[in-house]
């Protein structure tokens, strides 16, 4: 549901429903943070994305490649390139295996 209203382009609304999802515990698992970061972040909230991503880990879930492929290009299109290597390297050092849209999203190096 989640995705469904950040895809409508209603992230208000999946924002509310994440709240309320943890008032009433009920746990957010990977795929609702997975769909949350990507659709926050379209909607210029990148910032919003970085502390829904830091909740993800505070619970003890492990990011996979969609997570980290979710957060790159948030920070490289937001102009902040060296965010978008530290989360890379961050997903490297995880064990995460990067896949081909991972280094299709990475910023350019000069």
């Amino acid at each position: 549901m989640t995705n469904g209203l950040g895809r409508s382009r209603r992230v208000e609304e999946a924002l509310t429903l994440y709240d309320e999802m943890r008032t009433r515990g009920i746990a957010p698992d990977l795929y609702t943070y997975n769909s949350l970061i990507p659709n926050i972040g379209l909607a210029g909230m990148v910032e919003q994305a970085g502390r829904i991503y830091e909740q993800l880990q505070l619970l003890g879930l492990e990011p996979d490649v969609f997570t980290y492929n979710a957060l790159i290009p948030l920070y490289g299109t937001s102009g902040d390139s060296d965010h978008a290597i530290a989360v890379y390297k961050n997903m490297m050092v995880g064990g995460c295996i990067p896949n081909v849209g991972t280094f299709a999203q990475l910023p350019n190096q000069t």
